[in-house]
């Protein structure tokens, strides 16, 4: 069963921290008044994956600014995205633009700006579907709600 509200009755670190405290697994859908939405995934209370329709959270957009990728090989691989339908960073690595490490830091990275960007937001609304799971393509990590929660704290 969802559990929904909106960020000004309960914010996003509070929910996070409800979150992980029950061990909960399932999806954190979050949609700020902008349009813009994030999607933070979790299981037995820490955060696996997350995702974004925000442009900036693409992960070429990260790739460029971590100086891995060019705009011309971003557009590139965006092409060859949408010819083949391969995700862009496993076609990355098969052409040898980046190495599996790379991939692994820059996706690992990407989940985390997602999530900082995220306790940011003071306005817009929340559901979490409990049980629902990345595919089984996605990259995922094991990262710490309140671990994150505290460096994010920091950043902010």
């Amino acid at each position: 069963m969802p559990f929904n509200g909106t960020l000004d009755t309960l914010s996003i670190t509070d929910f996070l921290q409800v979150v992980a405290m029950a061990h909960k697994s399932g999806c954190m859908h979050v949609t700020h008044p902008s349009g813009e939405s994030k999607q933070v995934y979790f299981e037995a209370g820490d955060i696996v994956t997350a995702s974004s329709t925000s442009p900036k959270d693409r992960l070429g957009e990260l790739l460029v600014k971590m100086s891995l990728l060019t705009r011309a090989q971003l557009d590139q691989s965006r092409s060859a995205e949408q010819a083949t339908g391969v995700k862009q960073g496993a076609t990355l690595v098969a052409s040898g633009v980046l190495t599996e490490a790379q991939l692994t830091v820059a996706l690992s990275r990407q989940i985390r700006e997602i999530f900082f960007s995220l306790m940011a937001w003071r306005e817009g609304g929340f559901e979490f579907v409990d049980g629902d799971a990345p595919g089984p393509d996605v990259f995922r990590v094991k990262a710490s709600v309140l671990s994150l929660i505290m460096e994010g704290t920091r950043q902010l």
